[in-house]
């Protein structure tokens, strides 16, 4: 009885097997469900022309079929030319894998999927033309196809995997609207890359290229927005990031940043042509490169907006051609070599900036430095290696406001250094009044030449440059007859110079402060 019962457990098996697989014009079919087939591999492998049908009749019952099997075709070395048809949903992954006679491949419409490595070093593939229904190009489709010269991806595509089209020998790209995700090294090492044309540059903005060789820019140089040549780069309104490598040794000269950007990498520009660079209001935070190299090297000029309060350490180091520099109110901070070994010439710090931290150090041209009126901390060597510096203007009047780490912040201790400011021959500019001070103090005081600038300013009581609530403060203070600041300036709280500090001096000296006078 066992025995019987064995056999007739084979005899259905048996008979599942023939019904579930079978082969009908030179092409394999499995059953997957109903009466759904996919192609599967046979042998003898599959060469010549094969025609994959919608659907195929076999003992007497229709099969749809839906789906090419994973590596169905795959080595398949004498297969030149494939054609599937409507209604197919899948192709599975290495389904051509290694057909290294296969030229063309058009995807109908119906496939939604495509595997991994689908058509993975198919050495003589030419073209391939992607269905409406595809959104998701996967791993390595393509990669080391290397005949591929022409890849247009269509609007519908969402993703671009990781090595989709790697060391493939494409010239003209193009990437459809609809892509949003470009994965790591999906055109790594295409570089006959010549005609690159994208859909949407706001996507484009938000590529992560992970270095400049996946960007296919980095071959390109230059690109076509929607077939028109662009000349300028105008980065679209709504953008928030500027990603790196984004626009990397394009050969574009002129890049127009929108007023709601909020965070630039500085690698977006990576060896760029850009002669200026204009940062918005928008911008909040500025990513350095966090790599040595030179890494700007055409930039001339260099604009940061008030949104900026930190520069940090790096971020603009080695632009070997950055000369002009335009800094905003706003800023607060300015960290080490942030201009480091830069060709300016002429620094002016705003008002808002309470911290320079050896950020100017080897900038060797550089010949006039301004600070504003916040500054608070001048760290260790901020402007060491900077030998041309001939004027420095500090509007602090009293130098024990700004705290100073040591005494190299203009070269070595040693103000005889070569790497110095020179402190016998440069100027140091102070407020009126406070140049004794500053002759006093163990830092400022090595400047043999300390000059007293600017013209007294009405109801700046205290002389530190600005119009405050201690200038009122003092101002009240010398109308009822208690002490005053010491450097207290009389001209100065007397505005309307009548030669009494009065109710009507203290009303010009607020207006003054609130902007009024």
């Amino acid at each position: 009885m066992a025995i019987n019962r064995l056999l007739l457990v084979l005899c259905a098996v048996l008979l599942w097997l023939q019904v579930s697989a079978f082969e009908v014009g030179g092409v394999a079919y499995e059953v997957t469900s109903g009466t759904n087939v996919d192609v599967v591999e046979r042998w003898p492998i599959y060469e010549g022309d094969v025609v994959v049908p919608a659907s195929v009749r076999y003992n007497g019952q229709v099969y749809a079929v839906t789906g090419i099997a994973r590596g169905a075709f795959a080595d398949a070395e004498g297969l030149t030319s494939i054609r599937l048809s409507e209604g197919l949903k899948s192709i599975g992954i290495e389904a051509f894998k290694g057909c290294m006679q296969l030229q063309e491949v058009v995807v109908p419409n119906s496939v939604t999927e495509i595997g991994l490595r689908a058509f993975y070093n198919c050495g003589w593939l030419q073209r391939i033309t992607l269905g409406t229904g595809v959104t998701m190009i996967p791993y390595a489709m393509c990669m080391d196809c290397y005949s591929l010269r022409t890849v247009s991806i269509p609007d519908q595509v969402t993703t671009v995997g990781s090595y989709a089209f790697a060391n493939t020998p494409i010239v003209e790209l193009s990437i459809g609207r609809g892509v949003v995700t470009i994965e790591s090294n999906a055109f790594s090492g295409c570089k006959q890359v010549r005609q690159l044309n994208i859909g949407d540059m706001a996507h484009w903005c938000g590529f992560d290229f992970y270095s400049p060789d996946q960007n296919p820019l980095y071959y390109a140089r230059t690109f076509t927005l929607n077939g028109e040549a662009v000349t300028s780069i105008v980065v679209p309104e709504g953008v928030e990031e500027l990603k790196p490598y984004a626009f990397a040794y394009t050969s574009i000269t002129s890049i127009t940043l929108p007023q709601t950007l909020k965070t630039f990498h500085v690698l977006s520009c990576y060896r760029a042509a850009f002669a200026s660079l204009d940062l918005p209001n928008s911008v909040t935070t500025i990513v350095p490169p966090g790599i040595t190299v030179p890494y700007i090297t055409s930039l001339r000029s260099l604009t940061i907006g008030s949104g900026v309060k930190v520069l940090e350490a790096g971020t603009f180091k080695s632009a070997t051609n950055l000369a002009e520099i335009h800094l905003s109110e706003g800023l607060e901070a300015i960290y080490d070599y942030v201009f480091g070994e830069t060709p300016i010439t002429e620094i002016v710090i705003p008002n808002s900036v309470t911290t320079v931290s050896s950020a100017f150090v080897g900038c060797t041209k550089l010949q006039k430095v301004t600070f504003g009126t916040g500054l608070e901390h001048l760290d260790h060597f901020s402007f060491r290696g900077c030998p041309s510096i001939s004027e420095i203007h500090i509007p602090i009047r009293y130098p024990e406001q700004i705290m100073n780490d040591g005494i190299g912040q203009f070269g070595s201790m040693n103000s005889e250094a070569t790497d110095s400011v020179d402190r016998a021959t440069c100027v140091l500019y102070v407020p009126l009044g406070s140049a004794e001070y500053y002759r006093n103090h163990p830092l400022w005081g090595q400047f043999v030449n300390i000059s007293e600038e600017g013209a007294s300013m009405p109801g700046d009581v205290d002389g530190n440059g600005v119009v405050d609530i201690d200038d009122v403060n003092q101002v009240i203070n010398c109308m009822i007859h208690k002490p005053v600041c010491e450097g207290f300036i009389f001209e100065n709280a007397d505005y309307n110079g009548d030669g009494v500090v009065d109710i009507d001096d203290l009303n010009l000296v607020i207006n003054k402060m609130v902007h009024k006078g």
